[in-house]
């Protein structure tokens, strides 16, 4: 079933093409068409989803009061962490971004709105042999013969915004690279009781700056630098190379000699 188009319009016009998410500029939809963001139920559509209400019809889980956008980064973020990001939060957060919205909607915005639908829209085909059309944004069908598609979802692009360390070569390789001692010397430790798990520090770098490693902006590289150095020092493998006077780490400005040699 899903949102109908008139309740994505409404959306999208009220939240003039920004993520819902406090603070957030990322656009819904690229000039280009790119889909950026999601169409986020706050109380989950599964009853395996986050703040789901088994008391809600089918209609009022698709409804416009249930439904907040948000970047696809914002939308993980909150379904990751259900206890901060509560009904009644996003709620609040839904109300404060649609206040400073367009109620009338703009061509543009019924433009857009199809995309964002078709994109976050599930396609289920089987064994069909006859002509078959996929929604197009332009109204113009794409139509072929026998196919035989099962998709319940699709990859959305998230683009990072201009100020992210992910556009700037040197911040991320560096990033990672302290991510990557991280690993490798926590992964080290003795009298492990449990088995390392390296996708850990990511989540550590989420709860801490509340966005994916490579998507904090650039005016936080520094203190993700020392959030990084930090865990780094505090490993084992780190004090032991301390105390024969090796360090664990290469500093940044050395680090982007070797690597980018001018």
């Amino acid at each position: 079933m899903g949102p109908s188009l008139p309740t994505v319009k409404r959306l999208f016009a009220l939240s003039d093409n920004h993520c819902a998410f406090p603070g957030c500029a990322s656009a819904l939809v690229e000039p280009s068409g790119t889909v950026t963001g999601r169409i986020c139920h706050v109380r989950s559509a599964s009853a395996k989803g986050s703040r789901y209400d088994p008391s809600q019809t089918d209609k009022d889980r698709d409804g416009f009061e249930n439904l907040i956008l948000l970047c696809g980064m914002h939308h993980d973020v909150i379904d990751k962490n259900e206890a901060a990001y509560t009904v009644d939060v996003l709620l609040g957060m839904k109300r404060e971004h649609e206040r400073k919205g367009r109620l009338e909607i703009t061509p543009q915005d019924e433009m857009f709105a199809r995309i964002l639908l078709n994109a976050c829209r599930p396609i289920e085909i089987n064994n069909t042999q006859g002509p078959v059309i996929v929604n197009s944004p332009n109204a113009v069908g794409v139509v072929h013969h026998q196919y035989n598609i099962r998709a319940r979802g699709r990859t959305i692009k998230v683009t990072p915004p201009p100020d992210a360390i992910a556009n700037d070569a040197k911040m991320r390789g560096y990033v990672k690279y302290l991510i990557d001692r991280y690993k490798k010397f926590a992964s080290q430790q003795p009298a492990r009781k449990t088995q390392f798990q390296h996708p850990v520090i990511y989540s550590r770098i989420e709860d801490r700056f509340g966005i994916k490693w490579d998507l904090v902006p650039q005016a936080r590289f520094q203190e993700l630098i020392a959030f990084l150095t930090d865990k780094i020092d505090q490993t084992f493998l780190a004090r032991v190379n301390r105390g024969k006077g090796y360090p664990a780490y290469t500093p940044f400005d050395d680090w982007c000699k070797e690597k980018f040699p001018s």
